[in-house]
């Protein structure tokens, strides 16, 4: 157990990518579901309709005043109490969309109120309706300012994904517990899925990045 044997990394690498592709596809397909949930409601925050505000701020208060974990174990276990079957991946894609929809729901609004308003009025005095407006000239100007705050959001997603391994998904961490239990070696491969994290994470930032000096540079 003295020293840290290099050959122990390489020898399990194979398994740890593997874990780090489920990571990527339950993250992903959680974005993509927050994506959709995102919008109509940051919209609905903005809305004159109290109802619609109240229903929006209840559901983002929701998501940020309670733990990760507790909404995967409240998904995974409270619907199919409610007769809604799910499978452990499936919970575990639903918990991170519904997290994340709330944060990006508030990174979304803020974005869209940092626009200035005589944009909004020109454009409608011009005759667009509310959703040309919205698609024309208030979404590529939120797109590109919120950029930087969204992809601190997709990186959390990602590591937030370690806490799906309560429901046995079997992504990064939960390979790393494995080949942990088998071998007894922890400092390797804990120390391996935090690399492995923290080459996603760049990844994604040096991306980031790329594309938001790409689409400045075109204003």
């Amino acid at each position: 157990m003295v020293g840290f044997d290099v050959r122990i990394v390489f020898r399990h690498l194979p398994l740890l990518f593997r874990g780090a592709w489920t990571t990527l596809t339950v993250s992903c397909l959680g974005l993509l579901l927050a994506t959709g949930i995102s919008l109509p409601v940051a919209l609905a925050r903005l809305s004159r309709v109290s109802a619609l505000r109240a229903l929006s701020f209840l559901y983002v208060d929701m998501v940020r005043g309670t733990p990760l974990l507790v909404q995967i174990f409240s998904i995974f276990y409270v619907l199919p109490s409610l007769g809604l079957e799910l499978t452990a991946f499936q919970s575990a894609v639903l918990a991170l969309g519904f997290n994340s929809g709330g944060y990006q729901a508030e990174i979304l609004r803020g974005g869209i109120q940092a626009v200035p308003r005589g944009q909004v009025e020109s454009a409608r005095s011009l005759g667009m309706t509310y959703l040309q407006c919205l698609r024309r000239i208030v979404l590529p100007q939120v797109a590109l300012n919120v950029m930087p705050s969204l992809t601190n959001e997709i990186s959390n997603v990602i590591k937030g994904s370690s806490l799906v391994s309560v429901l046995a998904v079997i992504e990064l961490t939960r390979t790393g517990q494995q080949i942990v239990s088998s071998i007894l070696r922890p400092v390797e491969i804990y120390v391996s899925v935090a690399l492995v994290y923290l080459g996603m994470h760049l990844i994604l930032s040096h991306g980031s990045y790329r594309v938001e000096r790409y689409f400045a540079a075109r204003r």
